[in-house]
């Protein structure tokens, strides 16, 4: 039941995020539930599962699963236009939370080399959890009016991996800012040509961090 709960939360970012609000609200706090858990009752979440000591919830399912979502959601809502000031601003979020994980109860006593392998493991899902959580909520919360610039669309195309992302170039729109490609939803791609005029829309963003969106100028 407890490996399901984050499997669920992360379809549900990735898929159909109604409300929006909400879906982020459940992936951003799994976490540090699981960190809170942790320290109430020590054996009940183990860093790595053991055999003895499994109840099916650890700290790995209920971080991993919410820091991909995230990501993924990220990705596919936010073009992030200051990605250095992102990257830095986003150690408030993910420093803490990997403290959090190395001091638990079930990760200190004892604390052995294997278990060291699996905090560094650990560390770039946290990068990524504080990084889109901070993307996300810089954009979902920004009150700015942002500046409007018309461009052209001067190429579209798919990257099949895992899965399959849609991208979208183009024309200079800003000769300060080296922003003309980016990923848009599969929806979004589809109702696009090559030589349509579109709008970006340039935030300021809640937390300063510039962000950008691409839409019709209608």
């Amino acid at each position: 039941m407890f490996r399901l709960i984050p499997m669920l939360v992360m379809l549900w970012v990735v898929l159909y995020p109604r409300p929006y609000g909400v879906a982020l609200t459940c992936a951003a706090v799994l976490p540090w539930l699981a960190i809170a858990l942790a320290w109430l009752n020590p054996w009940q979440i183990l860093l790595e599962e053991k055999k003895r000591f499994d109840t099916g919830l650890t700290l790995s399912w209920l971080l991993v699963a919410p820091a991909t979502a995230l990501s993924l959601r990220a990705a596919l809502d936010v073009t992030t236009i200051d990605v250095r000031q992102l990257v830095l601003w986003s150690f408030v979020l993910f420093l803490p939370l990997w403290v959090g994980i190395a001091t638990a109860p079930t990760v200190r006593l004892p604390f052995r080399s294997k278990q060291w392998g699996s905090l560094l493991l650990l560390l770039p899902f946290t990068a990524a959890y504080g990084g889109s959580l901070l993307a996300l909520t810089n954009a979902m919360w920004d009150n700015s009016k942002p500046k409007i610039y018309k461009t052209i669309v001067v190429g579209k195309h798919m990257s099949q991996g895992k899965g399959t992302s849609y991208y979208l170039n183009l024309a200079t729109w800003n000769k300060e800012i080296d922003k003309n490609r980016l990923q848009i939803s599969h929806a979004y791609y589809e109702t696009l040509t090559i030589g349509d005029t579109v709008c970006v829309s340039l935030y300021a963003g809640r937390f300063g961090v510039r962000w950008m969106q691409v839409g019709g100028c209608g």
